[in-house]
């Protein structure tokens, strides 16, 4: 496994509907510095007991592309589906969206 040298981290936080669960984005790039930007390392998505302040869950969700934007879309009794926005470390002003659904009956 290939050892880093410095983690850059950035998080993204939105509150379900419920105000029971927050969850988060973190994204990692192996750079030495806060500003450049370094090999995209992959995000994962978490989730944090509101009540507790506890990590319940986290999740790789990709090893390549750095999330740092969500947003809750849409909650059912049995999913939500959560928007996310991708940093793709260019001059473009312009990002994919992607569409996460996640089951809760697991």
């Amino acid at each position: 496994m290939k050892k880093l040298r410095t983690l850059a981290v950035s998080c993204a936080l939105t509150l379900s509907l419920t105000l029971r669960t927050i969850y988060f984005l973190a994204a990692a790039e192996d750079t030495t510095s806060t500003y450049t930007d370094g090999e995209i390392m992959g995000s994962i998505i978490g989730t944090i007991d509101f009540k507790t302040m506890r990590l319940k869950t986290a999740i790789q969700i990709s090893g390549r592309h750095k999330f740092e934007g969500l947003t809750l879309y849409k909650k059912t009794a049995t999913q939500i589906e959560l928007l996310l926005c991708e940093d793709n470390d260019t001059q473009e002003l312009e990002s994919i969206i992607y569409k996460l659904v996640i089951d809760k009956t697991q």
